[in-house]
């Protein structure tokens, strides 16, 4: 029987591969977890792919009060043109989230996610997306781009869920 030495494990680990802790989680079928520092906290998903809980974020905020649990979403770090946006579950934070992104935005993009919840992804994408256009081409002219509908919308839909899981919280959805 061969003696196992530093020097067999690493030369092995020349010719196998060694697999990051977030790798071997999903292989595994564990989750993936995620933190970004946004304005305020920090926004900590968590991905069960293989599990009944699916996706979820959770909002630490910077001053230790309570933690705030958006259900079926996950968030990372990309941009849409230096917008965030949600598509299928995914809230993209845009690409300077410690200035740019903060439990308002959330609450808004989280909105978002409910319009698709309700919609559908073919009848979201038309909606948002085109509400989003006319959002921007209505701020360029001086226009509020939460006052378009689709997304004062989102906003609305967004504070809802805070109001009924959240009442005492003081966190307001951006645009409102």
């Amino acid at each position: 029987m061969k003696k196992l030495t530093r020097k067999n494990l690493d030369e092995l680990a020349l010719v196998m591969p060694v697999i990051d802790e977030n790798g071997q989680s999903e292989f595994i079928g564990g989750t993936q977890a995620s933190s970004i520092r946004i304005n305020g906290g920090y926004l900590i998903s968590y991905d069960y792919e293989n599990d009944d809980l699916g996706k979820l974020t959770v909002f630490q905020p910077d001053n230790g009060g309570a933690l705030i649990i958006f259900d079926g979403v996950t968030c990372s770090n990309g941009d849409l043109g230096g917008c965030a946006y949600q598509f299928n579950g995914i809230v993209e934070v845009g690409p300077n989230p410690e200035t740019d992104f903060d439990i308002g935005t959330m609450i808004h993009e989280y909105g978002h996610f409910l319009q698709q919840e309700s919609m559908g992804g073919a009848a979201y994408l038309v909606y948002a997306g085109v509400g989003s256009g006319l959002g921007n081409l209505y701020e360029i002219v001086g226009g509020d781009y939460y006052s378009v509908y689709s997304e004062k919308n989102a906003s609305e839909r967004g504070q809802e869920y805070m109001n009924q899981y959240y009442p005492n919280s003081d966190y307001k959805a951006e645009g409102l």
